[in-house]
Formats: C-alpha cells, sequence, structure tokens
C-alpha cells in the first residue's frame, strides 16, 4: 500500500512541498522510478494546487487533480497501458475530488485501441423501475432523483476489455487516498462548504464530511474517508460483480428502498455498461468522434459541421466569438432536449441540417480582420483562491459539477472520460457504510422531460478524440454541465482554425451562450463571456461584441466556463502535450517512457 508521512509542517516547509510536488508532477524518466511507498509523497500537506499544467512526454495523463493524474501517471511506469492509467485515474479521482464524481455517479468514456478502433461506453446511472419523477419543479438532489450507479461498471469494463494490470493494482492509489487521507485542495474544500447545511443534517453525511471537532475540513487538513476504502477494496478483490450483485448491492438497496427510492434491487443487479453510439464529422480534413446520447457529443459534431461553412481562420477575435455563440446556441438548442440512446442522429448533424443552421447566423457585423490570438498559456492564472468561484456559488447549479481526464501510452492506446454525479455532490443521499454519494438523476420535471422507469437520461458530457489520417491528434473532454460541449467546441476550433497551441487554446477565454431557464432557450443574441483578469476578454472586446447587436454578460471569476483537460500529440517530435484547465487544480503527469518495474 501507498505509505505517507503523517507529519504537519511550517509554512517553510510546505512551501518546499510544493516545489518537491511540481518536480514529481514534471514526469519521471527510467532512472527515476518511484516505489508505491513513494508514491505521493509530499501531498499531505499540499494546501493548494500545483504546477504542471502543461507537460510534456511519450505517454501520460491529464485530470482535475494531482494525486489523480499521479495514480495514472504511476500505471504507465509500471508497464501499463492508456486503459490502466485511465481506470486508476478515475477511481482515485472518485476519492480525492469526489464533489464532482464518484462510485455513486456517471461516466461516458472514448477510446481509440492499438489497432486503430474506436470504442464508445456508455455507464449512465439508470432510472429505477419505479421512477416517476417530479411533476412540476426540477428536483436537485433527494432520494427520488438516484439512479443506479454506472461509473464503477464503466470503468471496470473499460479495465476488463482493454486493460493489462491487476485490478487490484489499478486501484491500490485510491484505496490508499481513501483509507490514510490526502491535503484537500481549495477547490474541493469549498464545495464541501457549499452544502453544509445538508452535510450537518444528516447523519451518515457528517460522520464523512465533518472532522473530529464538528467542523469541515479547511484546505490542507488531511482528509480521510475509511468507509469508501473498504468499499474500494471490495471492488478491488471482487469486481463488478461485488458491486452489483453483492454485499454492495444488497446494502445499496436496502438503504434506498427504505428512503422510498424507485429503484429495486433487480435494477442494480442487472445493470451493464454498454456499447455507446458513436458521433463523427470531418472538420477541415480532421476525423472528430465523440459520443451520442445519452452523451452530448452531438452537439460537438452539430456545431463543427455548422462552422465548417466559414472560413474562421481569417476572422477577428471576437467575431470568431461571435460566430461561435450563436453557433452554439442554435446546436445546443437543438440536441438538449431530442437526443435519445435511439435517435437517427443524422437529423440533427446532417450537412441539410447543418446548412439551415448557418443559414440561420447573423454575419452582418462579421469583421474578417484576423487579429493574432493572446498567448497566455505559461503565464498563470490566479494567485488566491479568492479570485476562483470554486463551487458555483456565483454562478448557480448548472455550472459546477463533473470532471475529466484522458491518458495516453506509448503503444497508440488513448481514453477520454468524463464522470460525473451532476451538480455538486450530487443527489446529497449516502448509503450508511459505503462512503459515496450518489448522483443526481431523475431530477427533470414531467412536462419537460420524457425520462421514464428505466431510462439512461441525457447528459451533457462529450469526451471527444481528434484524429488525422486514422492517427490521433487531440483528446479532450470538459466539466460544467451545459458548458461542457461550448469548451470543447471552442478548444477544437481554436487548435484547428486559429492555429494556438493546446495550451493556448484551453488556457484562452471563452463565450457561451446565454440560456433562458424559463423558457429553457438558449438564446442567440446573448453571451456571457470569460472576463476574468489574466485571460479574459478585454473591455474592448466587449464593446466590439455588443456593437455586433450581442447582450453581454461578464462573468469575472475563474473556472466558470468549463473545465478542459486535453492530450495533443505532436507527430513531428513524437511527444504528447498533457494540458490541465488552467482555471482548476488539476495537472498534467507524464512519462518518458513505458516500461515495468522490477
Amino acid at each position: 500500500m501507498w505509505q505517507y508521512d503523517k507529519r504537519r509542517r511550517g509554512t517553510q516547509k510546505a512551501l518546499c512541498v510544493v516545489l518537491a510536488a511540481a518536480m514529481l508532477l514534471s514526469g519521471c524518466s527510467d532512472s527515476a522510478k518511484e516505489s508505491d511507498a513513494d508514491l505521493g509523497a509530499g501531498f499531505r500537506d499540499l494546501p493548494s494546487a500545483v504546477a504542471n499544467q502543461v507537460a510534456v512526454g511519450t505517454a501520460g495523463v491529464s485530470s482535475a487533480h494531482p494525486l489523480a493524474s499521479k495514480a495514472g501517471q504511476h500505471m504507465l511506469q509500471r508497464g501499463g497501458n492508456a486503459a490502466d492509467a485511465a481506470v486508476a485515474t478515475g477511481f482515485a479521482l472518485a476519492v480525492v475530488e469526489n464533489s464532482m464524481n464518484g462510485l455513486g455517479g456517471r461516466a461516458q468514456i472514448i477510446l481509440r485501441t492499438p489497432e486503430g478502433e474506436i470504442h464508445g461506453i456508455d455507464a449512465q446511472t439508470q432510472l429505477g423501475s419505479r421512477y416517476k419523477g417530479p411533476l412540476l419543479t426540477i428536483k436537485w438532489s433527494g432520494i427520488e432523483t438516484v439512479g443506479v450507479p454506472g461509473m464503477v461498471a464503466g470503468l471496470l469494463h473499460l479495465h476488463e476489455t482493454h486493460g493489462s494490470l491487476p485490478l487490484a493494482e489499478v486501484m491500490a492509489p485510491a484505496i490508499s487516498f481513501a483509507k490514510d487521507g490526502f491535503a484537500l485542495l481549495p477547490g474541493e474544500a469549498s464545495r464541501h462548504r457549499r452544502i453544509e447545511k445538508k452535510i450537518r443534517a444528516d447523519e451518515t453525511l457528517a460522520k464523512v464530511y465533518l472532522n473530529d471537532e464538528g467542523s469541515l475540513h479547511s484546505p490542507g487538513d488531511i482528509f480521510r474517508q475509511e468507509d469508501l476504502a473498504k468499499t474500494l477494496e471490495k471492488i478491488a478483490s471482487g469486481g463488478a460483480e461485488s458491486f452489483y450483485r453483492g454485499e454492495i448491492a444488497d446494502t445499496m438497496y436496502r438503504d434506498l428502498h427504505e428512503r422510498g427510492s424507485g429503484i429495486e434491487l433487480a435494477d442494480i443487479h442487472n445493470y451493464r455498461a454498454r456499447s455507446a453510439n458513436l458521433v463523427s464529422t470531418t472538420y477541415r480534413g480532421y476525423e472528430v468522434v465523440s459520443l451520442a446520447g445519452p452523451a452530448n457529443g452531438t452537439a460537438v459534431i452539430a456545431s463543427l459541421n455548422v462552422l465548417s461553412h466559414m472560413d474562421l481562420s481569417q476572422l477577428s477575435e471576437t467575431s470568431w466569438a461571435a460566430v461561435v455563440n450563436q453557433t452554439l446556441a442554435l446546436t445546443m438548442q437543438a440536441t438538449v432536449f431530442d437526443d435519445s440512446q435511439d435517435k437517427n442522429y443524422l437529423d440533427t448533424i446532417g450537412s441539410e441540417r447543418a446548412q439551415a443552421i448557418f443559414e440561420e447566423l447573423d454575419l452582418t457585423a462579421i469583421s474578417r480582420n484576423r487579429d493574432k490570438p493572446k498567448s497566455i498559456s505559461e503565464q498563470g492564472l490566479a494567485t488566491t483562491s479568492s479570485q476562483y468561484d470554486w463551487s458555483g456559488a456565483s454562478h448557480g447549479k448548472l455550472s459546477h459539477h463533473t470532471t475529466h481526464h484522458v491518458s495516453a501510452d506509448t503503444g497508440g492506446m488513448l481514453v477520454s472520460i468524463t464522470q460525473t454525479l451532476g451538480p455538486n455532490m450530487g443527489a446529497k443521499v449516502m448509503t450508511p457504510g459505503l462512503g459515496f454519494m450518489y448522483a443526481q438523476t431523475g431530477g427533470m420535471p414531467r412536462w419537460l422531460s420524457e425520462a421514464k422507469a428505466g431510462d439512461r437520461p441525457r447528459t451533457n458530457i462529450a469526451p471527444t478524440l481528434v484524429l488525422r489520417d486514422g492517427q490521433p491528434i487531440l483528446a479532450l473532454g470538459a466539466a460544467g454541465g451545459p458548458l461542457i460541449p461550448p469548451a470543447i467546441v471552442q478548444v477544437i476550433s481554436r487548435v484547428i482554425d486559429r492555429g494556438q497551441s493546446v495550451a493556448d487554446a484551453v488556457a484562452a477565454p471563452r463565450v457561451t451562450p446565454r440560456m433562458n431557464l424559463l423558457f429553457f432557450r438558449f438564446e442567440t443574441d446573448e453571451a456571457q463571456i470569460e472576463a476574468t483578469p489574466l485571460n479574459g476578454w478585454s473591455p474592448e472586446e466587449q464593446a466590439e461584441l455588443e456593437a455586433m447587436g450581442i447582450k453581454v454578460k461578464t462573468l469575472e471569476r475563474y473556472s466558470l466556463f468549463g473545465r478542459v483537460h486535453a492530450l495533443s500529440f505532436d507527430k513531428q517530435t513524437g511527444l504528447w502535450t498533457g494540458v490541465a484547465d488552467p482555471d482548476w487544480e488539476g495537472s498534467a503527469a507524464m512519462v518518458e517512457q513505458n516500461t515495468s518495474e522490477e
């Protein structure tokens, strides 16, 4: 098992820890192999996010938490492949970023095999066989919103079909983080504070999230999850059978049934991860592949099909933003409510539909005087946590949930995974003794949703791959609810259309259409723009957008426009660049060689 130095350190030593952690995360060569005992050393006292949000290597991982990236990197160093790295990262995220995802949540997975095949795995949470759904209003939490968990099935299916290392070895980092603890980052601590009232009102949640003094943990505190560690150990030894058809399943059912859930024991027993429908397009010579319903890669592909009707390389930055914003409003509207597992996706993404949407765009004020996008990925962003909105406190429940990670090895395997609980902490429901939150799944009102018992409801998560001549070029995905497709589309367009590096494309300011919650409609003439001090749109650019007839709302906190994690391949150097969104607390952890340890 992984071991940790249990001493707390003073300010000077904490600074040394930050520097040491940054060096660890920069990647390790074959001559600097780590033992299990060393892995993770120095992170217990790490009070804030570390560096290495951009890193280069022959293989690697990018995720929303340094420890999760480190777990995936370690699998690659031990001779594992990208599937092993992805599963290790995914389970680690379920521990260290459990407000965003977890064993009670859902996942969508897309991967490219070494042989060049692309597969999708649908591990969406599934409504119970007695589900009815709320009548008139959205339910953001509560027992009636709980669905059958899917993430565990998805990660284990990925490992069973494509992994190479033993499951117990792959899950060891997550188990250790839960059992031995880890230093809580500011963002996670902030999201715990956001639901403090619910935590204090629930005996099970209070046991997990309050310390011995009855207070929430602060950034830098060591956070342990003993019940979750026991659950993970059972999964590591018993696989999916132990979770869905063994003791864990029985415990879940008894608790959920007693509380009035619509989930039957057979619903849990019969749950399986299944093949996901792929949706793809050719965009300026690049093949872009994502996942269709219940994921929303359809919105990504539809947007690119519309944008392909115009040369975006010669536009000014603000004109590019105006075109992208209108396109996203129309394509998100087309896919958000009618995109199901069995839909004929050509209705939404086909050439005739894309042409029709393009003709709806208002291009009268577009400037074709290209200006050069800023290079900002190396300058760093905010210096204090107060400049971030870690929990969605200033931007609402729709903005802050979900996590994404990507993994690549030297053998040609590439994996992109999005995991989520829905809103912060999901349904805010936890079964005593299991240690994980359930996802919010069935919260849409009946008048707005056709979701019925046994369905896997729609989600905006959209893990995506970009290839050129069959070879992987880019793997990415995002977190942030309805902000996910806009973030992915903008990064792809900035890389392909604007000629930016993936690091600059991820760091660049984003725009997203405003969703009118009264009518559940995306407005084409309204835009929310990222106006943060270091990487945001300037007041002059805001004025330019308003001169185009766009109603602009500026948002000045970091982490409000989706969080992208990506890997980009350079065929000339044979190296991957890993990028973790600078608006979040993650990292890229790359390796020079994929070799097994003695």
